[in-house]
């Protein structure tokens, strides 16, 4: 009885938001359904890159693009041409871009009358000696070769903790700008785990005056322009909310106003409840003394948006 319930109340909801709202799995289903009488890929050339794996919508969206393009290419990072005879995921480092590569061979196969066979490309161009290029194979390889030359490119250090490993680190790279006449631009310190490393590499080559980026995906709501336009944004559409003022005060995109005086201000406003139109409706009349100056003062020289109310 509870399922027929459950049952019943899911496909209400689903009535309710399926001409409401889209995700982007929806999408995905759409698409695959109107594939077939579109024109939009007739002819056309599609190259697909960079995916270890489908989903099943993703399938029937490439199936249908291998009957209406003229030609479609995906390329697949594996160790091998051939996809018959998978192995064990837990030894195979390709293991699952095999297996798509695979199931695309075999979707080709029952919808296409010209289908190519795969091509590997087992030249690599990324590795300068040869020591990386026999660790890349074999790394995960069993049974492995063992490399028979001199080790001069690769060293490990056992490191305690992520400070030392990244204390370490500062001092090699020193090292190779100073005796070995590299630049720091030449210089690249790869992780799998860039969160754990950031804070002590930005502190370490801080205080060893490297210079340093990191690459990584950032919250476009962190970038300060967007929280500066956000804020002045916040503060009309929420009633000039007071954690939306200090947002905008508090973005460093001016210098009109002292950080203490905004601290000072902030301060004041909490204890006194300023919010909404208080910030602009009277003259601020709460309290005295040498903090309510200093508060008031930083009040004048905001910028114009705490000169405008209702315009």
């Amino acid at each position: 009885m509870k399922l027929n319930d459950i049952n019943t109340i899911y496909s209400s909801y689903e009535k309710s938001i399926a001409s409401k709202y889209i995700d982007e799995d929806d999408s995905l289903t759409i698409l695959a359904e109107n594939l077939g009488s579109s024109t939009m890929f007739d002819g056309a050339i599609v190259y697909i890159d960079e995916f270890a794996g489908f989903t099943e919508q993703e399938y029937s969206i490439i199936k249908k693009l291998f009957k209406k393009a003229k030609k479609v290419s995906v390329a697949i990072c594996a160790d091998t041409s051939t996809f018959e005879e998978l192995t064990n995921p837990e030894s195979d480092v390709f293991y699952y871009n095999k297996k798509a590569a695979k199931k695309l061979v075999e979707l080709a196969a029952s919808d296409v009358d010209d289908t190519q066979p795969p091509i590997i490309m087992d030249k690599s161009y990324r590795f300068k000696n040869n020591e990386l290029k026999h660790l890349e194979q074999n790394i995960y390889a069993f049974p492995y070769e063992k490399y028979e030359n001199p080790v001069e490119n690769i060293s490990l250090f056992l490191a305690a903790n992520p400070y030392s490993e990244i204390e370490n680190i500062a001092e090699n790279i020193i090292k190779l700008v100073r005796e070995d006449g590299l630049k720091f631009s030449d210089i690249a310190v790869i992780s799998k785990d860039i969160e754990e490393f950031e804070s002590p590499a930005k502190t370490i080559f801080a205080k060893y005056n490297i210079p340093i980026f990191i690459d990584k995906k950032e919250d476009l709501n962190q970038n300060v322009l967007i929280k500066y336009i956000l804020s002045i944004i916040n503060i009309f559409a929420k009633n000039w909310a007071r954690e939306d003022v200090f947002s905008y005060l508090k973005s460093g995109l001016y210098d009109d106003i002292e950080k203490e005086d905004i601290y000072k201000l902030e301060n004041y406003c909490l204890k006194w409840g300023i919010r909404g139109t208080k910030w602009y409706k009277d003259d601020w009349t709460y309290g005295v003394g040498v903090a309510w100056h200093a508060t008031r003062a930083a009040y004048h020289a905001a910028p114009t948006i705490f000169k405008q109310s209702k315009e």
